[in-house]
């Protein structure tokens, strides 16, 4: 019995050791991220929030991940971990599009930016957008493209919302076994990078109409490769799609200016609506 309490004693010991080092070793972490800050120069206005360092992060650590922590519990640690150390420079607001599905939303938002963030309830993309715009938030979580009258990511073709673009797409990581979940974007004014494996969005207006198997071949000519397009039926007399396009293209990438070039009397408008690092799907949840 006197041993079987040694032995239990000497293990909780060890548990408070290790606890004791996971603690010196996360101020350590968050101590290189105050020099990161001010090695890139930001303001108090500034977010220190990088979608694609984050994500490269994400990626690095579920190929490191030894099995002993699943998938969901690693992804859930770690993403408290990285929340913490955004709202170090500068805490911020989420404000979160809830008119559909709203305890979802949530739930994805709060999964990304922490359980202890601020978050604004919003009943449409517009207010979404407007709660940014006032700057009551900072980011937003709103809704994927869908193929409905409202396409809200118009918005984000016009010169007031231009400093907005898709930065992330939600959940990040996710694994085979678990149930469907909610899918949304993440809107902010922070730059993206790129990231390996990268997907990319415009919005591209042209002058008559095209169909979108017309628009995929045109773009597949300059070497472009399409994943997914949507029309703005809602815009009469405007011709307008929102192209999701493979990997990290910028709007002076070659080949969207070589579409450019080859198409000048097409094509009215082409924009740059954002992108993100291409979610992760595990196939085994350990």
């Amino acid at each position: 019995m006197i041993q079987d309490i040694s032995a239990l004693n000497s293990l909780n010991d060890q548990i408070d050791e290790i606890d004791t080092d996971i603690l010196v070793m996360l101020a350590r972490r968050f101590e290189i991220i105050k020099c990161l800050m001010m090695a890139r120069n930001l303001s108090e206005d500034d977010l220190s929030y990088d979608p694609a360092q984050e994500a490269m992060i994400m990626r690095r650590l579920l190929k490191k991940n030894n099995g002993v922590l699943s998938v969901p519990t690693l992804t859930k640690i770690w993403r408290e971990i990285i929340t913490t150390g955004q709202r170090l420079h500068k805490d911020f607001t989420v404000a979160v599009y809830m008119k559909e599905r709203p305890n979802e939303m949530l739930e994805l938002a709060k999964d990304y930016f922490g359980i202890t963030g601020r978050y604004l309830s919003c009943l449409s993309v517009s207010q979404t957008i407007y709660k940014i715009d006032m700057n009551e938030a900072d980011i937003g979580i709103v809704p994927l493209f869908e193929e409905t009258d409202e396409a809200w990511w118009t918005a984000l073709t016009s010169k007031e919302h231009n400093h907005l673009k898709i930065v992330a797409r939600l959940p990040f990581v996710t694994t085979c076994e678990q149930p469907h979940k909610k899918e949304a974007f993440v809107i902010s004014a922070v730059d993206n990078r790129e990231t390996g494996k990268d997907r990319s969005l415009f919005a591209i207006e042209m002058a008559s109409h095209t169909s979108r198997a017309a628009l995929k071949t045109m773009l597949s000519e300059v070497g472009l490769n399409v994943s997914q397009v949507w029309t703005a039926p809602n815009l009469s007399h405007i011709h307008l799609f929102a192209v999701e396009l493979d990997g990290y293209i910028s709007i002076s990438d070659k080949k969207i200016l070589a579409f450019q070039e080859k198409y000048p009397k097409n094509i009215q408008m082409i924009r740059y609506i954002g992108g993100y690092a291409v979610p992760e799907v595990i196939e085994q949840g350990n």
